[in-house]
């Protein structure tokens, strides 16, 4: 009865879109800047609407719930496996992976007939499970919730602020009170976002953290994500000390098996509601090139396309540094020392980002990861095809314009 992360890709008119994109991120072109509402995408290069609407309800009808996206570019939901099999025709199956377990099917899911002249794809129905052991007991909480340590005692490290602003070139901005006023930041996120560890940050080093909210994207038990802090909260952190006068920053949670398309659909989408959403979403999840199907690339193409035609800003470096590890490793000893953070991650000697890329991103890493043994893998991997796979990822990135969105 599990519930599975299910998307219908809908026909849409993406050469358009991207044209569209690019036309408003052109500093000559005379459209530049003159953004689209999610509405406009839609009328103009997303399904018809009657069309779209009578796929939704008869997914509705066999159980789905879910909804349609701003553009009527995709619907996404989720519905369980016995209805996923009556509705698609799809067999799932179930496997050991490590400790936990993984639904997926055992062969591309296909459309059903009567939708074909709608639906081009069908995403998602995989997911990692937590083990009989994980799942009768649920994840150490201490790490996450538990008050901070009374006999804190800091790494000095009380320039971090100021030096990661001089690095990227934010210094201007910050001289000129530019911090990210009325800014909401989405970051997509693998693991669990520790509390402790930022109330730690806070103190130490003065960090003004803003309200931190989570959407959880699919139905992932959170004994699949464990216990450990990992990067997202170190992003958090990051934008935190790059800009101090954050409105918000919203992690958008989603299993570690899934696909990236459907929590960046999401933040998307929310990005162009009418009720407003995040300016920002960045992201540091890196997967193998011949682990992505293409209805999946073509749906997250078309999700930043549409964030990127209405004048979102997107980052989705999984390497960078942006700050010595020298600083970083200090911070993470003291954190870990205050038992704020645990886990078998490490630090790589030697890496840098690039200005307009995501903080922490990358720093630390599992060390145990490869393409053979896991359908995700990090962009520094030894596994070769993961190697060729960056060249692709990296193709999307540039495809898609960008701005910055401080104010």
């Amino acid at each position: 009865q599990v519930e599975l992360p299910v998307a219908f890709a809908l026909k849409r008119d993406a050469e358009g879109l991207f044209s569209a994109a690019m036309e408003r991120a052109t500093p000559a072109g005379p459209k530049f800047r003159q953004w689209l509402s999610g509405e406009q995408i839609a009328d103009a290069y997303g399904a018809p609407a009657d069309d779209a609407a009578r796929v939704l309800a008869e997914a509705r009808k066999a159980g789905f719930v879910g909804t349609l996206d701003p553009t009527r570019g995709v619907i996404s939901g989720s519905m369980t496996a016995a209805e996923a099999e009556r509705l698609l025709g799809v067999k799932l199956r179930v496997a050991p992976l490590g400790e936990s377990l993984l639904v997926q099917p055992e062969s591309t899911p296909q459309v059903p007939q009567r939708w074909r002249s709608t639906v081009t794809a069908v995403l998602g129905l995989t997911l990692q499970l937590p083990g009989t052991a994980s799942s009768a007991a649920a994840p150490a909480a201490t790490s996450m919730t538990a008050s901070p340590s009374r006999s804190l005692t800091c790494a000095p490290a009380p320039a971090a602020s100021g030096l990661m602003r001089e690095y990227y070139g934010l210094t201007p901005l910050s001289e000129a009170g530019k911090g990210g006023r009325g800014v909401r930041i989405a970051l997509l996120q693998i693991d669990r976002t520790s509390q402790v560890a930022l109330e730690q940050i806070r103190r130490c080093y003065g960090v003004t953290i803003p309200v931190v909210d989570t959407i959880k994207v699919d139905a992932t038990a959170d004994a699949v994500f464990g216990s450990d802090t990992e990067e997202s909260t170190l992003d958090i952190a990051a934008a935190s000390l790059v800009a101090p006068n954050l409105e918000g920053i919203t992690t958008y949670q989603f299993n570690p098996y899934s696909t990236i398309a459907f929590p960046l659909v999401a933040a998307v989408g929310d990005a162009l509601a009418p009720a407003g959403g995040p300016q920002i979403i960045s992201t540091s999840i890196g997967y193998c090139r011949d682990q992505i199907d293409a209805a999946t690339v073509a749906t997250s193409e078309w999700a930043l396309a549409a964030a990127a035609a209405a004048g979102e800003q997107r980052q989705e470096r999984a390497d960078d540094g942006g700050i010595p590890n020298d600083t970083v490793e200090k911070m993470r000893d003291a954190l870990k020392a205050a038992g704020a953070i645990r886990g078998s991650s490490t630090t790589t000697a030697g890496e840098r980002g690039r200005p307009a890329s995501s903080g922490f991103g990358g720093i630390l890493r599992r060390t145990r990861r490869r393409c053979r043994s896991a359908r995700r893998a990090t962009w520094r991997s030894p596994c070769r095809r993961c190697r060729r796979g960056r060249r692709a990822v990296r193709r999307v990135a540039r495809a898609v314009p960008r701005r910055w969105a401080w104010s």
